[in-house]
C-alpha cells in the first residue's frame, strides 16, 4: 500500500509539473506583460512571477524584474508614475478590479503606452491580496486617437472658417443685389416707354436668377459646414400649389406646354412644416422640368398617406379651393411628384444627377444652370424626413417623387399672406411717422429713404450703429430699420446700447411716479422703439441672437419693398394708400389673347435665309447682328421679336440655336 501511495504522489506530483509547464508556456506566449504579486496591508508588494512578454513590452525579461523591479519603475513616464504606484494598490484592493493607462520609456529608446488590468483578491490565511497584472501596448491605439482628435480639430476648424465664409459671402453678395432689385423696383413705379420697361424687365429678372445661384451655392456651404436646420411653420399647402402654377404658367404658355398642380381631394390643407425648403424643392423640380420639356406637359401632382402607409388614389383637382378636409393631430404622409414628357436621363446617369456640381448630359448640351438644384433637392427632402427619387426614359420623360411627414394644422395658425399691393401713401389720420434707416453701405441707405419718404414717412439715416445710438436720443425714431454689420459699433451692439438706454429711463419716471402701478408683459419698456435688423446671413443662430439682444423682428437681404411696408404695418400699425387701377382695369383684347409661343413654326413666318443667319449669328454669339435680325422683323410678328429678344436676355442662344436649326433644316 505504501508502495502504491508514493506512485500516486509521484504520479500528481508529474501532472502539477506539466501543468505548471503548459501554463508557462501559455503565459510566455501571450502578447501580453503578466506579473504576479502579493499585496500586503501596508501596500508593500512582493513580486513572485513575470512572464517572458515583459521583454517585448517593457525592453527587461522576467529575471531582471525578478531581481530589481525598480528597473521598470524608472522608465515609467514622471507624470505618469503617481498613478501607478500606491493609488493602484488602494484602488485594486478596494474594488478586485482596475485598469490604468500610461506612459513608460522602453529600453529601445522609443516612448509607449501601456494599459495595465489589474485584478485582486484577499487570502485570509496569510493576511494579503494576491494580484494580477496584464500589461499590453496601446501605442497604435493611442496615436490613432492623436490623429483622430487632430482630424477632429482640424474638421472643427473648417467648418468655422467655412462658416466664417459664408457669413463675409452671404453679405457680400446680397448687398449689392438688395440695390440692383430694389432701385429696380423703385423704377417700375415711374412711367417708363416700353423699350425702358423691357430693359428693366430684364434687369429684375436676371437680379433674381443671380440671386436664385447664390442662394443655391450659399446653401451647398451651409450643408458641408453642418448649419442647415429646419424652420418648421404652419402654412396653406393649397395656396403654395397655386403660387407654384402661377409662378410658372407664363412660361409653360410661351413654351406651348400645359402645367398643372394637382392634388388628391383628401390631401390636408392645412400643414406644419418647413415651407420654405419644401417651395425650394418643387420650385427647382417644376423649373428643371420645365427647361429640359419642348413639348408636351409638366404636371406636379400631391397625394397623402396616413402614418400606416395605407394610402389609395382618390383622384385629382386642379390646385384651388376645395373643401377643407377633417384634420388630426397625427402625422401624415405626403408624396409630391413632378412629371415631364421632356428629354428624359440615361440611365447610366441616374445615380448622378443628385451630386452637387453634376449635370446629365441634357443639362450640359443645354449650358444651364450650375448642377446644384438636385443636390440641394436631396438634401433638403432628407432633412425634412424623405428620400428623393427619380425615374426616366430617354426622349419620353422623367418623374422626381419624394415622400415627407407633415403635421395637420389650422387655418387659424397660418400666417397671413403679404400684401402684393403696391403702397402709394399713407392714409389720412395717422401721426408722422419717425423712421431711422441705418446701415453703412450709402447706396442700400440712399434705397430704403426713397421708399419711405416717398409715401410720407419722416426718415433720417445713420451709418453706423454708435451715430444711430446717438439719434436715437435726439431724434425718437418711432421704428428703426438696423442694419446688422457695420464698422464703429454693429446693429447688435447698437440695439442693445438702445434697449439699455430705455431701461434705464423707465426705471427712472417709475421711482417718480406713483407706486403699485401695474407692470407691461412686453420684454420692452412701454412705448419703445421698434427695431427690426435687417441681415443678410444664412445662419439660424445668428438670427436667434438678433431677436436676443433686444430686435423686434428681422428680415433678410434683398428685402423687397413689400416686405418693409408690410413689416411696418405689423409693428406700428401703419394704414397705406393702395394703387388698385392695375386690378380694377377691365381685361384688355392683349390680356386675353391666346399667348405667343416661340417655336420652330412661329419663326417659319420669316425667310428661310433670315432664319439661317439668325442660327449663324446664335452660333456666333453676335448680339450685334441678332439685333440687326431683330429689327427686319415687321410689326405684325412683335410677339416673335420679344420672344427672341428675352432668350437673347436671358443668355439662352443654345435655345435659339435649336430652334432656328429645326426651323430651317
Amino acid at each position: 500500500c505504501v508502495g502504491r501511495d508514493v506512485d500516486d504522489r509521484k504520479r500528481a506530483e508529474e501532472a502539477l509539473q506539466q501543468s505548471e509547464a503548459r501554463m508557462k508556456d501559455i503565459l510566455n506566449t501571450a502578447v501580453a506583460a503578466i506579473a504576479y504579486f502579493r499585496v500586503y496591508p501596508d501596500f508593500s508588494r512582493e513580486y513572485l512571477y513575470f512572464s517572458e512578454g515583459q521583454t517585448a513590452i517593457f525592453g527587461l525579461t522576467p529575471q531582471e524584474l525578478l531581481e530589481d523591479v525598480s528597473l521598470w519603475r524608472e522608465r515609467v513616464h514622471p507624470e505618469d508614475l503617481v498613478n501607478v504606484l500606491d493609488p493602484v494598490n488602494e484602488r485594486v484592493c478596494a474594488t478586485g478590479t482596475t485598469t490604468i493607462e500610461y506612459r513608460y520609456h522602453h529600453k529601445d529608446g522609443s516612448l509607449r503606452w501601456i494599459s495595465d488590468h489589474l485584478t485582486s483578491r484577499w487570502d485570509t490565511s496569510e493576511n494579503c491580496w494576491y494580484a494580477t497584472a496584464v500589461g499590453i501596448d496601446i501605442t497604435d491605439r493611442k496615436q490613432a486617437e492623436r490623429e483622430l482628435e487632430r482630424a477632429k480639430e482640424e474638421a472643427e476648424s473648417a467648418n468655422r472658417a467655412k462658416s466664417a465664409f459664408l457669413a463675409n459671402m452671404s453679405h457680400e453678395l446680397r448687398t449689392p443685389l438688395n440695390a440692383i432689385l430694389g432701385f429696380a423696383q423703385l423704377m417700375a413705379q415711374d412711367e417708363l416707354t416700353p423699350p425702358q420697361r423691357q430693359n428693366l424687365e430684364t434687369i429684375n429678372r436676371n437680379g433674381e436668377y443671380l440671386l436664385k445661384l447664390i442662394n443655391d451655392v450659399l446653401s451647398i456651404a451651409k450643408i458641408e459646414a453642418n448649419r442647415l436646420v429646419l424652420d418648421e411653420s404652419s402654412f396653406d399647402l393649397y395656396a403654395l400649389l397655386k403660387e407654384l402654377e402661377a409662378m410658372f404658367v407664363l412660361r409653360a404658355q410661351h413654351k406651348g406646354i400645359q402645367l398643372a398642380c394637382v392634388h388628391q381631394p383628401a390631401v390636408m390643407q392645412y400643414v406644419r412644416g418647413d415651407e420654405r425648403k419644401l417651395r425650394q424643392v418643387l420650385t427647382n423640380l417644376i423649373d428643371n422640368a420645365l427647361k429640359f420639356t419642348p413639348q408636351g406637359n409638366v404636371t406636379l401632382k400631391v397625394s397623402q398617406e396616413e402614418a400606416a402607409g395605407s394610402g389609395q388614389e382618390l383622384g385629382e383637382v386642379i390646385a384651388g379651393p376645395s373643401p377643407q378636409p377633417t384634420l388630426t393631430v397625427a402625422s401624415h404622409f405626403l408624396t409630391f411628384a413632378v412629371s415631364d414628357t421632356g428629354l428624359g436621363i440615361n440611365t447610366t446617369e441616374l445615380n448622378d444627377v443628385f451630386e452637387a456640381f453634376v449635370q446629365s448630359e441634357t443639362g450640359r448640351k443645354s449650358q444651364q444652370g450650375t448642377g446644384l438644384g438636385l443636390a440641394l433637392c436631396r438634401r433638403f427632402v432628407q432633412l425634412m424626413g424623405g428620400e428623393i427619387t427619380v425615374k426616366s426614359t430617354p426622349n419620353q420623360g422623367t418623374t422626381f417623387s419624394f415622400t415627407i411627414p407633415f403635421k395637420s394644422a389650422v387655418m387659424e395658425e397660418v400666417a397671413a399672406p403679404l400684401n402684393d399691393r403696391q403702397v402709394v401713401g399713407l392714409a389720412p389720420g395717422q401721426p408722422k411717422y419717425r423712421i431711422l434707416v441705418v446701415d453703412d453701405i450709402g447706396v442700400n441707405r440712399k434705397l430704403m429713404v426713397r421708399w419711405l419718404t416717398k409715401i410720407g414717412f419722416d426718415v433720417q439715416e445713420a451709418c453706423n450703429g454708435q451715430m444711430a445710438v446717438d439719434l436715437w436720443q435726439s431724434y425718437a425714431p418711432h421704428l428703426i430699420w438696423m442694419d446688422i454689420r457695420m464698422p464703429v459699433m454693429d446693429g447688435l451692439q447698437a440695439t442693445q446700447k438702445i434697449r439699455e438706454l430705455e431701461q434705464q429711463s423707465t426705471e427712472i419716471v417709475s421711482q417718480s411716479s406713483t407706486p403699485h402701478l401695474p407692470t407691461s408683459s412686453s420684454p420692452h419698456p412701454p412705448n419703445a422703439t421698434k427695431i427690426i435688423a435687417l441681415t443678410a446671413s444664412v445662419f439660424e443662430e445668428e438670427r436667434q441672437r438678433i431677436l436676443a439682444v433686444g430686435c423686434d423682428d428681422f428680415t433678410g437681404k434683398p428685402c423687397p419693398a413689400g416686405i418693409v411696408f408690410d413689416k411696418m404695418a405689423k409693428h406700428l400699425g401703419v394704414e397705406y394708400v393702395y394703387d388698385d387701377r392695375q386690378s380694377q382695369q377691365p381685361p384688355s383684347e392683349e390680356t386675353v389673347a391666346e399667348p405667343f409661343s416661340l417655336n420652330p413654326g412661329a419663326l417659319q413666318v420669316m425667310a428661310i435665309e433670315w432664319i439661317k443667319s439668325l442660327n449663324f449669328a446664335a452660333c456666333s454669339a453676335d448680339n450685334r447682328a441678332i439685333t440687326q435680325l431683330l429689327g427686319q422683323i415687321p410689326d405684325q410678328h412683335r410677339d416673335l421679336k420679344m420672344a427672341i429678344t428675352q432668350l437673347v436676355d436671358d443668355f439662352q442662344l443654345e435655345q435659339l440655336i435649336e430652334l432656328t436649326q429645326l426651323a430651317a433644316p
